[in-house]
């Protein structure tokens, strides 16, 4: 029975024997886990290690080229580099690894009687080298490195250089409405305008071309500073024009009149208060545009006017 029972013991003991102190015990080997992958700290830099598959040692650093040290070898739980200097060959122990698995490794920094401190190493980003100035046109949101002198940049005049449509029309009003008022006996005691509300209205499509008796509002913008401008009624021209046009960091100016304006992405948001009426006559019980009007119609005073452009080629 005694025999039976070490005959049974001896392949557990074997198994024990085979665990490395210290290194817990994984499915792959330390090399089939470290070799060709990027370790780093999570440092500032995120200082690392890189042991290729074609046997070198690399440190690495965030956004910075891999500097070589020599040839790796795994001996046991400990990663050595080894290179050559004239006539000898030498040998160093970089680290002990106390723990791996396939997203970290642990190495030995000092240990005492007292204690121990472990570095610990994650799996490297990858290094996405791009232009990361948001002003220049090829800026790579992706990107964690810079790349010296990637950026494209490119003038404010020639992104505006093509066809523009005006797509909407915002604006801020108020509206006067025309006020009789009599007494018993039929005498006139008000007769006159009056503040009657407030509020802000947005044109568009259908409503833009009621507004405006037009169809489509293009301007195609030339790289020699001039520009056409074509307003469409119905399936024909109802108008066109020709002018000069330039502009800076915060104004566009198109013949003598001088706008403000802001961009995003691929439309251009145009402040042409100074190039708008300031009165609107209204037609009884609606919103549409009447320049004509006679009184009493009720009026509307503009201000903050506000023409969206988007691109159309």
């Amino acid at each position: 029975m005694k025999k039976l029972l070490l005959i049974l013991l001896c392949p557990i003991l074997l198994l024990t024997s085979c665990s490395k102190s210290g290194v817990t015990p994984q499915s792959q080997s330390l090399e089939d886990v470290i070799v060709g992958v990027e370790w780093s700290l999570t440092n500032e830099n995120e200082d690392g290690f890189l042991l290729a598959e074609d046997g070198k040692f690399y440190l690495t650093q965030k956004c910075q080229s891999n500097t070589p040290i020599g040839n790796w070898i795994i001996d046991g739980d400990f990663i050595k580099y080894q290179f050559t200097d004239s006539t000898q060959e030498i040998t160093i122990v970089w680290g002990e690894v106390t723990e791996y698995s396939e997203s970290q490794i642990k190495l030995l920094d000092y240990s005492d009687s007292l204690i121990t401190i472990t570095e610990v190493y994650i799996l490297g980003a990858a290094d996405i080298y791009g232009c990361m100035n948001e002003a220049a046109a090829n800026y790579n949101s992706a990107a964690v490195c810079n790349e010296q002198d990637s950026c494209i940049y490119i003038s404010i005049e020639d992104e505006l250089v093509g066809s523009w449509e005006r797509s909407s029309v915002e604006y801020d009003y108020t509206q006067f409405a025309y006020v009789e008022e009599y007494d018993e006996f039929g005498n006139e005691v008000l007769v006159g305008y009056g503040n009657f509300f407030q509020g802000s209205h947005l044109l568009t499509e259908n409503s833009m071309a009621e507004f405006f008796n037009r169809d489509r509002y293009v301007i195609e913008l030339h790289s020699n500073g001039t520009y056409d401008k074509y307003e469409y009624w119905g399936s024909g021209f109802a108008d066109t024009s020709e002018g000069t046009w330039s502009v800076d960091l915060e104004f566009i100016t198109i013949d003598n009149d001088t706008y403000s304006y802001t961009k995003d992405a691929n439309y251009y948001k145009i402040a042409t208060s100074s190039n708008f009426t300031s009165k609107i006559w209204l037609d009884y019980a609606t919103f549409s545009g009447d320049y004509g009007g006679d009184e009493p119609n009720d009026y509307l005073e503009i201000e903050n006017v506000f023409e969206t452009f988007i691109r159309i080629n």
